[in-house]
């Protein structure tokens, strides 16, 4: 996807956010941890005098969860989480993570899911994380190996899961 499409991505989330946040808001703050198809969301609207008001969007959920794969890019690969910030005057600020650890709370994916993620948005070797268990676990060579492994799963009829 490219970069306009990307913007009109970020747009439909902070327009759901506006619309979604209660009377008085003056700031939403979003964020969410995307690993392997797995997403975690969550936003909350600052209202004076008030403890922040969980929100539930549909829209903002939904682009967002798509989000990270239309910002895929060759090499660099995806974020691992987001936050966004929307203030009342419309404006909004998004921040992405592609290199630090990412939490999900108390329900973190499985291992092979942080390893899948990668394979699914490839990286280049120096641009995956030091702390990422790809590292951990392979080398440079037999993680490329690997990734080969998936994309030529991908394109066969095999109906059985990767196990790469």
């Amino acid at each position: 996807m490219d970069a306009v499409q990307v913007g009109q991505m970020q747009e439909m989330i902070v327009r759901d956010l506006m619309e979604q946040a209660p009377p008085g808001w003056t700031q939403v703050r979003a964020a969410a941890t995307s690993i392997d198809g797995y997403m975690q969301f969550s936003a909350r609207a600052d209202v004076p005098g008030q403890e922040p008001d969980v929100m539930w969007p549909d829209t903002a959920t939904i682009v967002t969860s798509d989000l990270s794969e239309a910002m895929y890019k060759s090499g660099k690969g995806t974020w691992f989480s987001m936050a966004c910030t929307v203030e009342p005057s419309g404006e909004y600020h998004f921040t992405f993570n592609y290199d630090q650890p990412a939490t999900f709370g108390d329900r973190e994916p499985a291992e092979e899911s942080w390893i899948n993620d990668l394979r699914r948005h490839p990286r280049d070797w120096d641009n995956i994380p030091d702390w990422h268990l790809v590292k951990q676990r392979y080398t440079e060579d037999e993680w490329l190996a690997s990734v080969q492994r998936y994309k030529d799963w991908l394109a066969s009829d095999d109906q059985s899961p990767f196990t790469g």
